[in-house]
């Protein structure tokens, strides 16, 4: 894990068209000593699983937000349905008389 961050800095570097010698030097800079990212490694893992995990409840809370308002409008459209349907109902009645 410790070298994917180093080569992810590398590659990062060398995208945005640094000197590669320039980024290798920076990337293996940047690579923690093997304690330091021993100790922080379980606190990253848990914060990245947090942030998936609230995400997949914000989505949640959207798609239910989504099929509340979704089904509020078929029985929105039914209710116009119905009341067009018994105007018209009345109407015919009422020429027939």
């Amino acid at each position: 894990m410790r070298r994917v961050h180093g080569l992810l800095s590398i590659a990062l570097a060398s995208f945005l068209s640094i000197n590669s010698g320039v980024a290798m030097g920076r990337g293996i800079e940047q690579v923690p000593n093997q304690t330091s990212f021993d100790q922080t490694e379980p606190m990253i893992m848990a914060d990245f699983f947090r942030d998936i995990q609230r995400t997949i409840q914000t989505i949640d809370q959207v798609n239910q937000i989504r099929l509340r308002e979704e089904r509020r409008q078929q029985l929105e459209a039914a209710r116009q349905a119905a009341t067009e349907q018994q105007r018209l109902e009345n109407g015919t009645a009422a020429a027939v008389f």
